[in-house]
């Protein structure tokens, strides 16, 4: 079996994550406003009514309900409302069906929205746009839930590989499919013709001095999952003492010290994304 054929197999595709791609480009944009904005959550009835419900939540201080979307979108924030589309879309991604269970699997969701917290957090430090490396971080374990999806129980038997033998995720990956998650990851992404500054960086995840465009940002989510898996080691889970890693952090000019503070900070952030979504689906 080869990438396209697996995504051929594929029961149900992840939602499109173009309505947050274009959010993006809306945010980098100085002319956009909220009308905009509106205009592209109205394009997925679900999507709205979630922002008015979070937008209506005691969370953000609300006293009456609105059910005027411009209203809520201006009530959350433009850079709050890009991120909670994403949260939403990555929650609908990783979510369903469920994954079998193997090491970090009920933990996918969770170290994705970390992770593009930590590129968004990291992102001033080496130059590099936070919408952009937010979406980077959200979307760079994608193929994962396609692998699930196309040959179920396969994860079985990758990570006891990983166990028996001591191999990285990719390293079993590649054994058991002949491919790993993120040459699938990027040929979806490929299909939903994703701008190569998001592709390049998830495509070099594993070798971010390989990408000779996108150097930074691939640096950073190297760096940002290394962090994130440490904090929750499980087998096949990157470490911080690999040499990609060291060299990754030269290249950015960062430092454990930085990292460490930066995934402190985004707990908080974390924490109410989190609950946020729970009150979407209530």
């Amino acid at each position: 079996m080869d990438v396209l054929t697996l995504l051929s197999q594929v029961k149900r595709l992840p939602p499109n994550p173009q309505v947050m791609l274009k959010l993006m480009k809306l945010l980098q944009d100085i002319d956009s406003g909220p009308y905009q904005i509106v205009n592209l959550i109205k394009v997925d009835p679900t999507l709205a009514a979630q922002v008015l419900r979070i937008a209506n939540s005691a969370f953000y201080g609300a006293t009456e309900p609105t059910h005027d979307l411009e209203e809520a979108v201006n009530r959350i924030g433009f850079r709050e409302t890009y991120k909670l589309v994403g949260a939403v879309c990555s929650s609908q991604m990783f979510g369903a069906p469920p994954l079998p269970t193997y090491p970090g699997s009920d933990k996918l969701w969770d170290h994705s929205i970390a992770i593009a917290l930590m590129m968004e957090d990291l992102a001033p430090r080496v130059g590099l746009d936070t919408a952009s490396t937010y979406t980077i971080g959200l979307l760079h374990s994608l193929g994962k839930v396609m692998i699930n999806q196309a040959v179920s129980g396969k994860y079985v038997d990758i990570y006891k590989l990983i166990q028996e033998e001591k191999l990285s995720l990719i390293e079993a990956e590649t054994r058991v499919l002949g491919f790993t998650h993120v040459d699938v990851g990027v040929a979806l992404l490929k299909k939903w013709y994703t701008p190569p500054t998001i592709l390049s960086p998830i495509q070099n995840q594993f070798t971010p001095l390989l990408d000779k465009a996108q150097t930074a940002a691939a640096c950073v989510l190297h760096l940002s999952i290394s962090t994130v898996q440490a904090a929750e080691p499980a087998p096949g889970h990157l470490t911080r003492s690999g040499n990609t890693y060291q060299e990754a952090l030269l290249k950015v000019s960062l430092t454990d010290e930085a990292l460490d503070a930066s995934y402190q900070r985004i707990q908080k952030h974390l924490q109410n994304i989190k609950e946020l979504l729970v009150i979407s689906k209530g």
